[in-house]
């Protein structure tokens, strides 16, 4: 196993590494390794070695457990593609400064994609292997456990055709949806898997499948019939049409209820044979509940068959869902048809997750097993049933694309979150997660750049998963590759270099595992009808709003009505009092023994915060964006803590970077014109009485400067303060003081 240099020491020398020297007003990551989220050392959140305590369980209440029955929750990054495949000193570093910042978790993302450790042969690639196991060791070293994704952004080749895979150049990256329901593409995946989970890491000795270092894997990313909905209308269509191609063997199985396709139009579709595959499937299932086309008219109507259809014979079209109600289920002649494919669909994803699942622990894997689909679509959440936990994504400004994804210019939007309540919004989404007694995991989260609201993603996520109880954050994503290499310092899905989300993401996270907000004080049951989930439009509505207040959890059943009340206000506050959403303003208030914060569009007059029994938080500020944090290190209440953390963060943009407003049916209201390149510029600059921090009506920090990056570590003798400005005049406490830029200056301090 690779030696453990001690994440507090080496990272301290890191921290100051990165913070020496740097212009006026820059955060320059210039350099060939990362910055500590914070002067402070969050590795006391980590248990090290990783694995100590045995393979991660789910406990009786739906939440992660350890064998001793401890509860385990996780905050981390993802770490993807060129990021993962370096050498020895960057792995070492990198798990160094992830420790120092307080995660205990790494999602390995992408692994077989173009470039990853599959090989075009199916093997997997030594070379690449090696670093993953040199990863997993060096985390488990620190105390930060791995998240394994297994079907991610796998490219079918032609190669792939001798192993029975039909038009793979067709079927799109990790084959979404086909790969849950076309044996030859579940074949392929089983066998990956198997190779990857029983390989032996060379640097522990253990296989995958014995490494409780390995917390959790994701049997596929992002797939299904109602996530993935222009490929399922596809695949009606290709039921239709004729193949180019032979049905291939394994999907023939044909003395077993062989179906013939339907002759189909003119013209071959490459898809066809998986169409006539989906067709197949569909009317066995048709046949196994109705038995024959009489049946069939009893549950349908006679009204809603054509001449010649039976589920005998296999010959009952697959409808097409593109015209699916956004209300009510019709009383149409087809609604009974449209409504069975959709259960049809959500059971055959229901089957792919518990085979899939028996499989990997047929071959050894003992630790928790997810699949995601998304977390908005009814009929989606209906096949989670035999997954051991709910995953998804909260995404804030994702890029959007004039055509094919990522491909051409990048669009966003540029809008405060804050400003919204609506059930697309944090809380809501997040809380669509929680289906039953399972627990809860956003594995990607961000709001990327170039928004330039993004100091508001760490602290409205931390606060509402908290509300929600969710166990675990990490953020999409982080990249090991220096600034040196040419690539731009801030980037969409690039955080380690963006002071306005790094520099928060230790205190977001020692309040997340601390559970310093709390979860809602009742939890709402919302149960949604059989009649919704055979719905293919049926989507989370409003009446998941109340997840805005309190904890949310949801199932089929006798639906809940939607309250009045639901509708949200502004300022919107959570059952706990803990969290005020000042969506008028674009604020938000969390108000915490041990956590304050204040973020959003702060500028526009001063905030306070207040918990129970602890004097208030006030803050007035020249900056127009921005977030103050303030949490206790030593677990403490604010008021009676000897170690104290206060963080501002404001915004930031790469050096060069060109926005274009846009008009008319661009897909956003900004296209990035330039990139732009390091150092990050945050816009610190001299502004007199530009930021006051008063606790209990008592000055505490006084600083004139808008924008810019502060940090305060605050002990009982004196405090440690870096700011990116140089030559700013502030004082603490009523001591004077001058910055240094990214220089740690030292300041006697009593309050």
């Amino acid at each position: 196993m690779m030696a453990h240099k001690g994440a507090a020491g080496i990272g301290l020398a890191l921290m100051l590494c990165c913070l020496g020297g740097a212009p006026t007003g820059r955060y320059d990551i210039h350099t060939d390794v990362w910055p500590s989220s914070s002067l402070a050392d969050f590795a006391f959140l980590l248990d090290p070695p990783a694995g100590r305590h045995g393979f991660l369980t789910v406990d009786k209440q739906g939440r992660f457990a350890w064998p001793t029955g401890r509860r385990a929750k996780f905050w981390g990054v993802n770490i993807s593609r060129r990021s993962v495949f370096v050498d020895d000193s960057t792995i070492e570093r990198a798990a160094d400064v992830l420790a120092r910042s307080g995660a205990n978790m790494v999602r390995f993302e992408a692994l077989d994609a173009a470039g990853g450790i599959l090989g075009e042969s199916g093997e997997l690639d030594p070379a690449r292997l090696d670093r993953l196991d040199a990863w997993i060791a060096a985390l488990a070293d620190r105390g930060i456990y791995t998240y394994l994704n297994l079907l991610d952004l796998r490219e079918f080749t032609a190669a792939d055709r001798a192993l029975g895979v039909v038009a793979p150049e067709h079927i799109g990256r990790a084959g979404r949806p086909f790969a849950m329901f076309d044996p030859a593409l579940i074949r392929l995946q089983r066998e990956y898997a198997r190779r990857l989970l029983t390989h032996r890491n060379a640097y522990t000795g253990l296989r995958y499948v014995e490494d409780p270092a390995i917390a959790m894997v994701e049997i596929c990313n992002e797939s299904g019939f109602f996530l993935r909905r222009a490929e399922t209308e596809r695949l009606r269509r290709a039921s239709e049409a004729r193949s180019p191609y032979p049905l291939p063997r394994d999907n023939r199985s044909a003395g077993r209820d062989a179906i013939e396709p339907r002759s189909g139009h003119v013209g071959g579709d490459p898809l066809a044979p998986y169409g006539r595959e989906l067709g197949r499937r569909w009317n066995l299932w048709l046949r196994s509940r109705y038995r024959d086309r009489a049946g069939l008219a009893r549950a349908w109507g006679r009204r809603a068959l054509t001449a010649g259809e039976s589920p005998t014979p296999g010959t009952v079209r697959i409808p097409s869902l593109s015209a699916d109600p956004v209300g009510a289920p019709s009383r149409t002649a087809g609604a009974g048809r449209t409504a069975d494919y959709v259960r049809f669909l959500s059971d055959i994803q229901r089957g792919y997750f518990r085979d899939m699942r028996r499989y990997l622990r047929s071959i050894g894997l003992r630790v928790p097993v997810t699949g995601v689909t998304s977390n908005e679509y009814i009929a989606d959440a209906a096949s989670w049933t035999h997954l051991d936990f709910t995953a998804g994504n909260r995404f804030f400004d994702h890029p959007t694309f004039a055509g094919k994804e990522w491909v051409g210019s990048l669009f966003f939007n540029d809008v405060n979150p804050l400003r919204s309540a609506s059930a697309n919004g944090s809380a809501p989404w997040m809380a669509a997660l929680r289906w039953g007694r399972k627990p809860a995991v956003i594995r990607e989260w961000a709001q990327p750049w170039p928004n330039r609201y993004r100091a508001a993603a760490g602290p409205e996520t931390m606060a509402y998963a908290s509300l929600q109880d969710l166990d675990g954050l990490l953020l999409f994503g982080y990249r090991t590759i220096p600034p040196r290499s040419g690539l731009p310092a801030l980037s969409d899905f690039a955080h380690e270099a963006d002071p306005t989300v790094w520099r928060l993401f230790g205190p977001c996270g020692l309040a997340f595992l601390r559970g310093d907000v709390s979860p809602g004080k009742t939890t709402v049951p919302l149960a949604y009808s059989q009649a919704e989930a055979a719905r293919f439009s049926a989507t989370i509505d409003d009446r998941i709003l109340t997840a805005w207040r309190d904890r949310v959890t949801s199932s089929l059943g006798r639906p809940t009505r939607l309250s009045r009340s639901a509708r949200p206000a502004s300022p919107l506050v959570s059952s706990t009092g803990q969290i005020s959403r000042h969506t008028s303003e674009g604020v938000l208030v969390v108000a915490a023994p041990r956590t304050i914060i204040v973020s959003g569009e702060i500028g526009r007059r001063p905030w306070s915060a207040q918990a129970p029994g602890q004097p208030p938080w006030r803050i007035a500020t020249a900056s127009p964006v921005g977030t103050l944090m303030v949490v206790s290190l030593d677990g403490k209440p604010l008021a009676s803590s000897q170690r104290r953390l206060v963080t501002m963060v404001t915004e930031a943009s790469n050096t060069g970077q060109r926005m274009e407003p846009q008009q008319g049916k661009a897909p956003g209201r900004f296209r990035i014109a330039a990139v732009g390149r390091a150092p990050v510029l945050t816009g610190g600059q001299p502004s007199a009485g530009g930021l006051r921090i008063e606790v209990g009506g008592r000055p505490l920090l006084a600083l004139d400067m808008r924008g810019g990056v502060l940090e305060a570590l605050l002990e009982p003798d004196a405090a440690t303060l870096v700011c990116d400005t140089d030559g700013i005049s502030g004082s603490l406490a009523g001591r004077p003081f001058v910055t240094r830029a990214n220089v740690p200056v030292r300041v006697p301090y009593v309050e």
